[in-house]
């Protein structure tokens, strides 16, 4: 298995196992514990002034159907354009299909390949969790960002939209949120590297609150994923993950787990998964079992085999070997950061 697989793979898989999931869901199916419903959640900023997060419902929580455009500027610095429909059952159920495609600036969009539908139908719970963007908790989110609401409303499909800005404290770039004004729901925002470049965007350009959802397929994790412990869970997973010993500014673990891919795939290791969140941007690291047998005249300064990185939009990723062991540490932060937590993993 290629390494440009095993990391395909890992972003196919991730879904719900490794990347952001509600805290906790209420009796309507919306996240709590973080700055949904109600009236707003307070907070204290790193000056000790109360501010108020805004009223954020994720679409995927939501009874809809909406298009919406997503945006990603590529390695090469031209942007690729999606044509999005998330449908939701406003009880658990989500699932995300594309319907076009284009690149550069453009505004027409072609029927996207048979190779791009099927990527998006391995990878939408991923594309829903992880690449789309959600508020965390209330004390992650006001002790790293900063954020302001526009004086002006914006349009959008339509609709009145509160325009929210969010500025990171530890310098890993900025985020703008779009609000519907009377439901809350999320209808697009921008992430925007260090140096101010636009790197991602999504925004809705039609949106459905009755839909008829007959014969929809609901979209499933592809394999059986659940919490690791240790020790004790070594034995399943099939290996003994590498400490992490360094993360970035701000970022608490979420979780860790595992995704037992040998059950479906004989010759894919199963997956070890530690995910970390600042409250609006995820950082996760996957690791996979040694690679052939240990060597035995390995000094310590030799444990790292080989490493590289690779990007688009606003996601890196660090990926090599670690003690012969696959390694990926992934998410939407400047090169230096995921250097060091890659360089920190089994110091």
């Amino acid at each position: 298995m290629t390494r440009l697989f095993a990391f395909s793979l890992v972003l196919a898989l991730a879904s719900t196992a490794c990347l952001p999931q509600p805290q906790g869901m209420d009796a309507e199916g919306r996240s709590v514990n973080v700055s949904v419903g109600g009236s707003g959640t307070a907070g204290q900023s790193a000056s000790g002034q109360t501010q108020t997060l805004p009223d954020v419902f994720a679409p995927e929580t939501e009874l809809l159907r909406m298009e919406r455009e997503f945006s990603v500027l590529g390695i090469d610095g031209v942007y690729e354009h999606f044509s999005e429909v998330l449908l939701a059952d406003g009880q658990g159920e989500f699932r995300l299909d594309v319907v076009g495609w284009a690149t550069g600036n453009t505004t027409n969009r072609w029927a996207p390949s048979g190779e791009t539908i099927a990527t998006y139908e391995r990878r939408q719970r991923y594309l829903v969790r992880y690449r789309d963007l959600h508020l965390g908790l209330t004390e992650d989110v006001v002790a790293n960002y900063s954020f302001h609401l526009s004086p002006q409303a914006v349009s959008i499909a339509g609709r009145l939209c509160h325009q929210y800005s969010f500025h990171s404290r530890n310098g890993f770039g900025d985020l703008t949120l779009l609000v519907d004004q009377d439901t809350s729901l999320l209808m697009g925002w921008t992430l925007f590297n260090p140096d101010g470049v636009e790197v991602m965007k999504s925004e809705v350009t039609a949106l459905d609150f009755a839909p008829d959802l007959s014969g929809v397929v609901w979209s499933e994790p592809t394999v059986a994923q659940d919490p690791f412990q240790s020790p004790g869970d070594e034995t399943t997973l099939g290996f003994a993950p590498l400490q992490i010993h360094y993360t970035p500014p701000g970022f608490q673990e979420l979780h860790e787990k595992m995704l037992l891919t040998e059950a479906l795939f004989q010759d894919i290791p199963n997956i070890h998964l530690t995910a970390f969140s600042d409250g609006l941007r995820t950082l996760f690291v996957a690791q996979q079992a040694p690679v052939g047998p240990p060597s035995g005249n390995t000094l310590p300064g030799d444990r790292v085999h080989f490493a590289r990185e690779s990007a688009i939009g606003g996601i890196r990723v660090i990926d090599g070997e670690i003690r012969q062991q696959p390694v990926f540490v992934v998410g939407a932060l400047p090169s230096n950061e995921l250097v060091g937590v890659f360089g920190s993993i089994d110091q």
